[in-house]
């Protein structure tokens, strides 16, 4: 959007310059009504200079910096090495790194493994030899190697991290949709808890959901403090979300695609929910979407967003 707004910018000034130099060389032969009409059109081209003037400035000034924009670590973000680059890896090495260069949320995928533990995962895609139909048991996982040489998400070494840094969050993508998927996940998620003391570390975990009805059921059965509600799986309207979670205080964020139309955006952020947009890892796209659609923050594989 900046580039087409400097480009219109640009297009503007050539038109009201063509219509000055029009104006002055022949203004004595020029009919009454095209005089009129040539200054109508420059007037209303020195309009369009000033707006385009006023938002290329906001677009420039806007600063993403921690203190203003809640900046989400989606899957532990892009991880390079000699072999390539890598997304989804959900991996607790970049931690402290990311949490050094500005990162308070961290969000991660979770599966249960073979044995029903919780164990970070997307799609089995760096599990080689473990898929959902021969799925990985919790000994396996935590013995295994992420491309070679990383350590992947677990309850345990999370509880680490958080006791180390106290203003740090864990974001869970539980991906499960159906009531008994999601009570079992997050019973085991409680017991984990419980049998390494970490019980009060419970409301630094934050569950995604997924529909009102795990809304209702996760408030009934769970303590959480928080909730983020994420639209990608029920795609509610903008209208539906304001009538489901209106008032409910425990979603702190609600998530959409930043594809979503400005007119939805602002449904929400009339109705003073925090929205965050997902996945966003360019800057520039990042100030826009503050700007135009009132972004709260962004999920992001972009590890120096920051820099």
């Amino acid at each position: 959007m900046k580039n087409s707004l400097i480009v219109y910018l640009l297009l503007s000034l050539v038109i009201t310059i063509s219509c000055t130099v029009v104006c002055y060389i022949f203004w004595r032969q020029i009919k009454p009504f095209i005089k009129a009409c040539l200054i109508l059109l420059t007037s209303l081209m020195l309009i369009v200079i000033v707006s385009l003037s006023f938002y290329l400035s906001k677009i420039i000034s806007f600063k993403i910096n921690p203190e203003s924009t809640i900046m989400v670590l989606h899957a532990s973000g892009l991880v390079k090495n000699e072999t390539g680059e890598y997304y989804y890896t959900n991996t607790i090495n970049n931690f402290d790194e990311c949490y050094e260069k500005g990162f308070r949320y961290f969000e991660y995928d979770f599966i249960l493994s073979s044995d029903k533990k919780i164990i970070g995962a997307h799609d089995y895609r760096y599990l080689n030899g473990y898929d959902e139909t021969n799925p990985i048991s919790y000994e396996e996982y935590i013995n295994t190697k992420i491309l070679g040489n990383l350590t992947g998400v677990t309850i345990s070494n999370l509880v680490e991290k958080l006791k180390q840094y106290e203003d740090a969050y864990i974001i869970f993508d539980s991906k499960t949709t159906l009531e008994s998927d999601y009570s079992n996940f997050f019973k085991e998620f409680v017991k984990e808890l419980t049998e390494i003391n970490a019980l009060d570390l419970l409301n630094r975990f934050i569950p995604q959901l997924y529909s009102y009805e795990m809304y209702l059921y996760m408030c009934e059965n769970f303590n959480f403090n928080s909730y983020i509600y994420t639209n990608y799986m029920s795609n509610y309207s903008a209208n539906e979300i304001v009538e489901l979670f209106f008032g409910k205080d425990k979603i702190k964020f609600i998530t959409i695609w930043s594809s979503y139309s400005k007119e939805f955006c602002k449904v929400l952020t009339d109705n003073n929910f925090k929205v965050l947009m997902h996945t966003v890892n360019d800057k520039n796209e990042m100030k826009e979407l503050s700007i135009f659609k009132k972004a709260f923050g962004f999920y992001t594989d972009n590890i120096y967003i920051f820099c």
